[in-house]
């Protein structure tokens, strides 16, 4: 893709890579289950639902991480599907190894073909938590699809710790709210 910057330049941007881009499923799911105000029902999917959970993930993520409940919506719902999914699990993690292969081995160049460079200062420290993140995303367990959705945020967003070394927040505190909120069952009580 190109992009017009200045009058007669152009530029190749490079999209950085989100861990979960939609695949065509085998058996993609015919109806979801919703749920409002007025009690739990079934909606069958439209092309829009789909349309809108694939081109909208970036919303649907911020929506998941502010603690919108899946069964809110159609595309809501489909979009935390294909989050808690071990394919999009495995991309993930697979990225989360990646970053820290890098940092372990002293850094990337300024610009590589995943995108904008990652901040290595910010990485190393937080190796264990990362690696923590890793086995979770890879454990056969159930996982919450808002802790999903806080790690692709970790990883997609550019002003963020990952990739800023003077972003407001802490890398490792980013790290350790995604990985209390990947388990389902941490904030229910008995």
């Amino acid at each position: 893709m190109d992009v017009q910057t200045h009058p007669g330049r152009r530029e190749r941007v490079v999209p950085v890579p989100t861990g979960c881009s939609p695949r065509p499923a085998q058996s993609e799911p015919v109806s979801v289950v919703l749920a409002d105000e007025d009690g739990i029902y079934t909606h069958r999917i439209a092309l829009r639902d789909r349309l809108s959970a694939r081109l909208h993930a970036d919303r649907w993520d911020q929506e998941l991480a502010r603690g919108a409940a899946p069964e809110s919506s159609a595309p809501l719902a489909l979009h935390a599907q294909t989050l808690v999914s071990s394919a999009c699990r495995r991309r993930l993690a697979s990225s989360l190894r990646r970053i820290l292969e890098d940092a372990k081995g002293g850094g990337l160049p300024e610009w590589n073909a995943l995108g904008p460079r990652h901040h290595l200062v910010h990485v190393l420290p937080a190796r264990r938590e990362i690696e923590a993140l890793i086995r979770l995303l890879l454990a056969p367990a159930p996982v919450s699809a808002r802790g999903v959705a806080l790690v692709r945020i970790l990883l997609t967003d550019g002003g963020g710790p990952l990739y800023r070394r003077t972003a407001a927040l802490d890398l490792r505190t980013e790290i350790r709210t995604a990985t209390q909120a990947i388990d389902p069952m941490a904030n229910w009580s008995i």
